[in-house]
């Protein structure tokens, strides 16, 4: 956790399709507390660890192009789109916007969009194939 930066702790419940949040709390203690709590009377529950999330810090404005690129996970093959001048607000600037996944069977695509250039996205963009394409197994 960065100096000065503000934090939550989180009270989850099971995994993957099973995964909720059961609260938010100002501390650990806060949230372990309930945990407890919960586990006396519901010996079912399947609390996981407090988790710590920070807030998020100022958001700024950024104003400036938009570099978009278009990938075919399957394939691999790219495009790039025209860029679009736009404001937009980030927490980090330098960060690409990432869509999921859309499109039907083969032809699944994502889509990244950068504030720093085409190749930045398109740096983006292989990395998250390649996140894909291991995941597949």
């Amino acid at each position: 956790m960065a100096e000065g930066s503000r934090s939550v702790w989180v009270l989850t419940e099971g995994s993957y399709s099973d995964f909720s949040i059961r609260g938010v709390y100002s501390s650990e203690e806060n949230a372990r507390a309930v945990m407890a709590e919960r586990k006396k009377t519901d010996r079912y529950c399947d609390f996981n660890d407090p988790e710590e999330w920070e807030l998020d810090g100022d958001i700024e404005f950024v104003s400036g192009p938009i570099f978009g690129v278009y990938i075919e996970l399957e394939s691999g093959f790219g495009r790039r789109q025209e860029p679009r001048y736009t404001g937009h607000c980030v927490r980090h600037p330098e960060r690409c916007n990432v869509t999921e996944p859309f499109g039907d069977g083969e032809k699944l695509s994502l889509f990244v969009a950068s504030p720093i250039s085409y190749e930045h996205a398109e740096k983006v963009a292989i990395e998250e194939r390649q996140e894909w394409l291991r995941s597949r197994g």
